[in-house]
């Protein structure tokens, strides 16, 4: 897997572009192996996921001095192959002194976390206000089922620190924990993704 560091600058117009262009690359790589434990120094993405002609990363950065942000950033894959950003959102704060890793003590061994979206024009012409929503799974937990209510799809849980991002249509999901046979681990968790 592809080393997980993100190269960071000080965020002038030219150095967005930079960070923006090599978080999109994870859309068609894939995120990679994370440390079990985050702490001050982290830069990396979480998790990525693809649906349909959209992608969503799920980053983070902790700095030295425990300032971090958490982030969903949204891309549209454009007529070349390549990606152009569409939105994104999440969350920041200070205080991020000591190492971290998810607790997950449901008994779907899921734990569901930060969510953004965007309405957005499918190829067929109709409205879809596509939702972005991430979380973390518990230890043997290798994909997670996602039925939306008029699909469903399996989405891919990124070790070591087992986070995902699930990409889809705003309304009601079902997420399952799965195994690395695709056998149900947990019990099914209702979402509300609006």
């Amino acid at each position: 897997m592809p080393d997980g560091s993100l190269r960071r600058h000080e965020f002038d117009n030219d150095c967005e572009v930079d960070v923006e262009r090599e978080l999109f690359e994870r859309l068609d790589d894939g995120a990679v192996r994370t440390p079990t434990v985050l702490g001050p120094g982290f830069d990396g993405v979480l998790a990525v996921d693809v649906w349909r002609r959209w992608g969503a990363v799920y980053w983070l950065t902790v700095t030295g001095d425990g300032e971090w942000i958490s982030n969903i950033d949204l891309a549209q894959r454009k007529p070349d192959g390549s990606w152009d950003a569409m939105s994104g959102g999440g969350a920041r704060g200070d205080g991020w002194d000591a190492g971290w890793s998810p607790e997950i003590h449901s008994p779907s061994l899921l734990r569901v976390g930060e969510l953004v979206g965007q309405d957005v024009e499918d190829e067929d012409g109709s409205d879809i206000e596509l939702v972005a929503r991430t979380g973390y799974a518990a230890a043997g937990v290798t994909a997670v089922r996602v039925k939306f209510p008029d699909d469903e799809r399996v989405v891919q849980v990124f070790p070591l620190l087992n986070a995902f991002v699930i990409l889809g249509p705003e309304g009601p999901w079902a997420l399952t924990a799965l195994g690395a046979n695709d056998e149900e681990l947990g019990i099914p968790v209702a979402v509300d993704s609006r």
